[in-house]
C-alpha cells in the first residue's frame, strides 16, 4: 500500500443498509491520495461481506481490521489511528456520506496556513433527503470553539499533533467523542473552521445518540466531563460547555430519579446556574435549554419529577 496523505477511519457496526453509500462517497472523492481503514466492530449483519467486496476491488486503498468482540466506536477509532499512515486523520461514521469534494476543500485550507485541525460544515441527511441546517460555523467558532459540538467526524486532524498528545478515545457507548474532542480542541489554537458543507450526517433514530442509558453509565461520563471542565481546565467557556452537555447527558437517562441524582452530581461542580457567564448563551446554550436548566436549578432538581419527558411515554407505548 502506497503512502497516503489522509487516513479515513471508519468503524462499522450494523450498517449494511448504508455502508455501500458511505464507502462509495470516499472512493468518488475528487482528491485521491487517501487510505480507508475500516474496523468491523463484530457486526452481526452482512457488513463483513460488503467490506470484503470493496477491499478486493481496491486492495491498495483499503485496510480492514476485525474485532473479535464488540468494543465500541471509540476503540475502533483508536485501532484505526494505530495503523494510519497518512499525515492527516479523518473520522467517518459508517452511515454518513462525504460530499465529493470534501477532502479537496479541507486540504486547501492547509495550503494557506499550518493548522492542526480543519473543520467543515455539514448537511443533515434525513430519510434520504439532504437538509441545509443554515448554521454559520465560523460565527459559532468566533463565539466559542465549544459551540461547535465537539464531534470527531467531518474534521481533519494532523496526525503528529494527535499522537504527540497521546489522544485516545474511551470505550463509552455514548458520546465517546465529546470528551476527547473537547480536550483535543483545548490543546491547540492552530484551528481552521469553514462554512462549506463537506459532510452529510445521517439522522438515524436507531443510532446510539437516540437511545436511553443507565444512570451508572451516564454518571461515569458526566463526572469525567465535569472534572475536565470545572477542575482541570476551569474557565467560563468550559463551565458553559459542561453545563450544556450535562443537560444532554441527563436526558439520556430514563428514570426521573436517575436524572435527579445526576443533577446533584452536576450541582457539586456547578452549584448554581451561571447567570453572569457570557458563554451561557446561544449558540453554546440555546434559549430553550437555558430556560429548562434555570428551572431545574431553581427547583433543586425536582423539575424531573414534575415535568416528565414525553419520550418516556413514547418509549413505553412503542414497547406495548
Amino acid at each position: 500500500m502506497t503512502q497516503s496523505n489522509i487516513s479515513i477511519i471508519i468503524p462499522v457496526y450494523n450498517v449494511e443498509q448504508f455502508l455501500p453509500e458511505c464507502l462509495n462517497s470516499v472512493i468518488n472523492q475528487t482528491y485521491t491520495n487517501w487510505e480507508m481503514i475500516i474496523v468491523n466492530d463484530y457486526s452481526p449483519d452482512g457488513s463483513d461481506i460488503i467490506i470484503r467486496q470493496y477491499q478486493s476491488k481496491y486492495p491498495d486503498k483499503i485496510k480492514y481490521l476485525q474485532n473479535e468482540k464488540n468494543l465500541g466506536q471509540g476503540i475502533c477509532r483508536n485501532r484505526g489511528v494505530d495503523i494510519a499512515s497518512g499525515e492527516w486523520l479523518f473520522f467517518l461514521d459508517s452511515d454518513d456520506i462525504l460530499e465529493e469534494n470534501c477532502l479537496e476543500i479541507l486540504l486547501k485550507e492547509v495550503d494557506v496556513r499550518d493548522y492542526d485541525i480543519v473543520l467543515g460544515n455539514s448537511y443533515s441527511l434525513r430519510n434520504g433527503h439532504k437538509i441545509d441546517k443554515h448554521i454559520t460555523l465560523v460565527e459559532f467558532y468566533n463565539f466559542s470553539r465549544f459551540a461547535l459540538g465537539m464531534y470527531a467526524w467531518g474534521t481533519l486532524f494532523r496526525k503528529d499533533f494527535w499522537l504527540s498528545h497521546g489522544f485516545r478515545f474511551e470505550g463509552f457507548k455514548y458520546a465517546e467523542d465529546l470528551l476527547l474532542i473537547s480536550q483535543v480542541w483545548s490543546s491547540t489554537d492552530k484551528i481552521r473552521v469553514i462554512n462549506d458543507c463537506v459532510y452529510d450526517y445521517r439522522v438515524n433514530e436507531n443510532s446510539a445518540t437516540h437511545k436511553f442509558y443507565s444512570y451508572q453509565d451516564i454518571y461515569i461520563i458526566l463526572e469525567k466531563l465535569l472534572k475536565f471542565a470545572c477542575v482541570e481546565n476551569t474557565s467560563d467557556e468550559l463551565t458553559a460547555f459542561a453545563l450544556s452537555n450535562a443537560y444532554n447527558f441527563i436526558k439520556m437517562v430514563l428514570s426521573p430519579f436517575g436524572r435527579y441524582k445526576l443533577f446533584k452530581l452536576l450541582q457539586e461542580y456547578i452549584p448554581k446556574y451561571p447567570q453572569g457567564n457570557k458563554f451561557a448563551n446561544d449558540p453554546l446554550i440555546n434559549d430553550s435549554k437555558a430556560s429548562k436548566l434555570r428551572k431545574i436549578y431553581s427547583s433543586s432538581g425536582l423539575y424531573f419529577f414534575i415535568k416528565i419527558d414525553s419520550r418516556i411515554f413514547k418509549r413505553y407505548i412503542k414497547k406495548l
